[in-house]
């Protein structure tokens, strides 16, 4: 993982790189891949600073790493993993009225976000509720860059996978204290959801729960596990418990920047 600030003199020519960023409430993951040639991807965690307009730290945390603004990468991906999102049908998703109508329920705030709708597959489609100020500097500061929900990387990647085999899937990823479980059948993406889990305890309910309402057989259907190794460990060893097939997830050797987020790693298996 880079030291910080990532600076300019790391790497040559911008348009060999391929910048992805993570950006969730408490911080910005970055991974950047070269394309012209080869070389070890690029990772850094930059925390973001608590207890001030989130805004403004998503901007200070951007602009104190010369690296990341106003260079012309090869390509730009923003994974975005807000506070707020909601998860809709296509349909739903492609009508603004109904998006209007949904950010007028939900949102508390005397400014209302700022909806940005990223598919997910075919089907559903993800609506981040941003802050105005921090989607207005997305894309004045990247933009040429795809927004993509974060669970857009796990739906690609998990849905190809969920194909091996005749049984149905639960993929359970964690990454410190969020959860993202995913669920396929022969119809492909049935589910899917985040949630915030301080102790692995809820983390196994949510899954455990999620799969009695799908109906899954813990006998026959498979719970894999991916994410930070020792969370990872620690939930699959609660969720044996329950289910006969709670098995970790295999992640292709070709996939790299292994400091960072599931996310941005197998962001490029996704294309």
């Amino acid at each position: 993982m880079a030291s910080l600030p990532l600076t300019r003199d790391l790497i040559d020519d911008p348009a060999n790189y391929r910048l992805a960023l993570m950006i969730a409430p408490d911080a910005i993951d970055v991974v950047l891949r070269r394309v012209v040639g080869e070389a070890e991807p690029i990772t850094a965690h930059i925390a973001l600073q608590q207890g001030v307009d989130y805004a403004s730290a998503v901007e200070e945390a951007v602009y104190a790493n010369p690296l990341l603004p106003a260079q012309l990468f090869n390509r730009v991906d923003i994974i975005l993993r807000p506070e707020r999102f909601q998860i809709l049908d296509a349909a739903t998703a492609a009508d603004a009225e109904a998006i209007e109508a949904i950010v007028q329920l939900i949102h508390d705030d005397a400014t209302p976000p700022a909806p940005v709708v990223c598919a997910v597959c075919a089907d559903l489609s993800v609506v981040a509720l941003l802050p105005t100020q921090v989607a207005r500097f997305l894309r004045r500061t990247f933009d040429q860059a795809r927004l993509l929900s974060h669970l857009w990387p796990l739906a690609s990647y998990f849905g190809r996978q969920s194909r091996q085999g005749n049984c149905d899937k639960l993929y359970a990823v964690i990454h410190g204290a969020n959860l993202d479980v995913l669920a396929f059948t022969s119809a492909g993406l049935v589910a899917a959801n985040s949630y915030r889990c301080p102790d692995i305890n809820d983390a196994a309910y949510y899954v455990l729960a999620l799969a009695k309402s799908l109906n899954l057989n813990l006998e026959t259907d498979h719970i894999i596990v991916a994410g930070d190794s020792p969370l990872r460990a620690s939930l699959l060893a609660v969720l044996r418990r329950f289910a006969a097939n709670a098995l970790p997830a295999i992640v292709p050797a070709d996939a790299s920047a292994v400091n960072a987020p599931l996310h941005l790693q197998i962001l490029p298996l996704c294309e």
